[in-house]
């Protein structure tokens, strides 16, 4: 009996001791991360650091953090000059187990605000959460997220607001390099009437976007580990798999790959399929995109477009990034977005 009481009472002098060890190295590589992405020219800060949970967890909270990127992301380490996109949390918690520290929840408790340089976009919400996994290797790889955030409202200082019913974020690490596995929902969208007006002028459409659905692989051209200060990963292709937004009668499904071409151009096609389209086709007008003297020749177009798929109600078009452009079938919509 006094063996195995001797033998208790090591091993929790041992556990103890890990336990306080692995705190004081907890805190020390986030004061350290923090200060490394300061020095390569981003937004790192936050007001104050604790770490509790003794002795099976380690809850660790961050008070009054911000942390921000270039918004020109291939810009250099002496990007403090540039337009940047910054995120405020008045406080981030992050829970793991003390012997599966790699396993973590994250809480994200009050107001989250983004900002911009020509906007502040502040997210509140009922609850808002994640799961985050790193893998169990020395370079503590990326493994996956899962977040969920209900009835989430979202206003903007530009004067456009909407409110979510629920939105997901989910992404996973992929066994091809530097590939993950992304999804994002959101239902029950409601633009608020500067938003709505935005979108659609004419309020052809029901003032609830039922869902926005994306499910798609990103490949980027380096992992996302601890090395990111240095390697700086860019995106290199996005491939969707399932793209779907539901708008009452209204849905619009897109399928393909968009690669980064020269100058960080997108470059690629998506094929899309626009299902009771004519709504959408009064917006462009609204919008701008298609001149009210043409409106009659863009419908015949579409109609004869849409009796060629079999339903009167449905076009099939590719949405082609090249040249710097985008078009839509022969419609062109603009200069194609950098990745």
């Amino acid at each position: 009996m006094r063996r195995l009481i001797a033998i208790v009472l090591i091993f929790a002098v041992l556990w103890f001791g890990y336990w306080f060890i692995a705190r004081a190295a907890l805190e020390r590589g986030v004061a350290d991360a923090f200060h490394n992405a300061r020095a390569e020219g981003r937004v790192a800060r936050y007001q104050s650091l604790g770490v509790t949970g003794f002795p099976n967890r380690f809850d660790m909270t961050l008070d009054k953090v911000a942390l921000g990127l270039p918004l020109d992301a291939s810009a250099s380490a002496s990007a403090s000059t540039q337009a940047q996109a910054v995120w405020h949390a008045p406080q981030v918690q992050l829970i793991a187990l003390s012997y599966r520290p790699n396993r973590m929840i994250a809480v994200l408790p009050g107001a989250q605000m983004l900002t911009l340089p020509d906007q502040k976009i502040t997210l509140t919400s009922k609850q808002l959460a994640a799961n985050f996994n790193l893998a169990a290797d020395t370079a503590l790889s990326f493994d996956s997220l899962a977040l969920i955030g209900d009835k989430l409202d979202i206003t903007s200082t530009d004067g456009w607001a909407a409110t979510l019913k629920q939105g997901r974020l989910a992404a996973n690490r992929l066994p091809a390099p530097a590939t993950y596995r992304v999804g994002f929902e959101a239902l029950d969208l409601t633009p608020n009437p500067a938003l709505r007006a935005r979108l659609d002028p004419n309020r052809d459409l029901p003032a609830v976007i039922d869902k926005l659905h994306l499910d798609g692989r990103l490949t980027l051209s380096a992992p996302l580990d601890r090395h990111v200060g240095e390697s700086r990963p860019q995106p290199q292709a996005i491939t969707l798999t399932d793209a779907r937004l539901d708008w009452g009668q209204t849905r619009i499904v897109a399928t393909g790959t968009l690669r980064r071409g020269a100058g960080g151009l997108a470059e690629g096609q998506l094929d899309v399929k626009i299902i009771q389209w004519q709504p959408l086709l009064r917006i462009a007008e609204a919008d701008g995109v298609i001149e009210p003297a043409r409106l009659a020749t863009w419908r015949k177009a579409l109609q004869a477009l849409a009796q060629g798929s079999g339903r009167a109600d449905t076009i099939d078009l590719p949405l082609v990034f090249g040249g710097g452009q985008i078009s839509l079938g022969f419609l062109p919509l603009g200069p194609a977005p950098r990745f």
